[in-house]
């Protein structure tokens, strides 16, 4: 059905010529006089010319009057419809726009999770201790392990072995000891694989610091930061910090020195702070 249904003029009167519509005048028709009345005019009656020309003048106003309305309902109908079409092109416009917002966030915590998932992550492990003696600048040698799935390329790191306090409260990176001007090393880890790394104390230790040591008032502290890119071209930086120190430090010193062993395995305590992964 069409939206607006306009009424059809096609059935409504012809309108002002009721007189053509009337019995033809009868020929030799006798007046009350008895006085028998002319024959009528040719020009006269239904059948005349003149009605005949507003009869046929008045179909075509009234077929032409028809036709308009016709015309009309049809652009009316049409503008309807074209409005029905624009409003649902709209929602439709706005279904899409919806769509589409919903498809990106999917697809953008899909890629979210597939980077969690695959991308490279490093830690430092396997610490091993040597050369602490007085007048002597310690070392520890250390990996740098890739825990993800794939690589992390441009790796390069700072490292820095010194005694502070404990606990150590000031900006434990400004004291790094690497030289002016030295260029970090930079490697490529390939996933489940390590680079091996070292930090040396900058400079000698002395004995008040080695007793400090021993005490616990003092430790020998492995500061590194560790900058890398992934694979999806995002740049990471791990930061590791821990201490060794204490009476019971001191007594597993004593023993690896008089069984002879080069290198001290210790453990390593974490600190508050400095110790982070992106």
């Amino acid at each position: 059905m069409l939206p607006y249904n306009i009424p059809d003029p096609s059935n409504e009167a012809v309108g002002p010529f009721k007189e053509c519509q009337l019995p033809r005048k009868q020929l030799g028709a006798s007046s009350k006089s008895g006085v028998t009345a002319p024959a009528a005019s040719a020009e006269e009656g239904p059948d005349s010319v003149s009605c005949q020309q507003a009869i046929n003048s008045a179909q075509r106003e009234k077929q032409d009057l028809a036709a308009q309305w016709t015309a009309a309902t049809a652009n009316r109908n049409a503008v309807a419809i074209a409005e029905r079409q624009m409003r649902w092109s709209v929602l439709e416009f706005f279904a899409l726009i919806g769509t589409l917002t919903f498809a990106y966030i999917a697809i953008s915590d899909g890629r979210k999770h597939s980077v969690a998932e695959l991308r490279a992550y490093v830690s430092i492990k396997d610490r091993v201790l040597s050369r602490l003696y007085v007048g002597q600048h310690a070392r520890v040698d250390f990996k740098i392990f890739n825990a993800g799935t794939t690589p992390a390329h441009n790796m390069r790191y700072r490292a820095a072995l010194e005694v502070f306090d404990v606990p150590f409260k000031g900006d434990i990176k400004s004291q790094f000891g690497t030289p002016a001007g030295e260029i970090p090393p930079l490697a490529v880890i390939h996933p489940q694989e390590s680079h091996e790394a070292e930090a040396i104390q900058h400079k000698p230790l002395t004995a008040v610091e080695w007793a400090g040591i021993c005490s616990g008032a003092w430790g020998l502290y492995l500061v590194c930061d560790v900058e890398y890119d992934d694979a999806f071209g995002n740049s990471r930086l791990t930061k590791f910090c821990a201490w060794i120190g204490g009476p019971e430090f001191a007594e597993t010193d004593a023993s690896a020195r008089k069984a002879g062993i080069p290198k001290t395995d210790v453990v390593w305590i974490l600190t508050a702070d400095h110790n982070t992964a992106t």
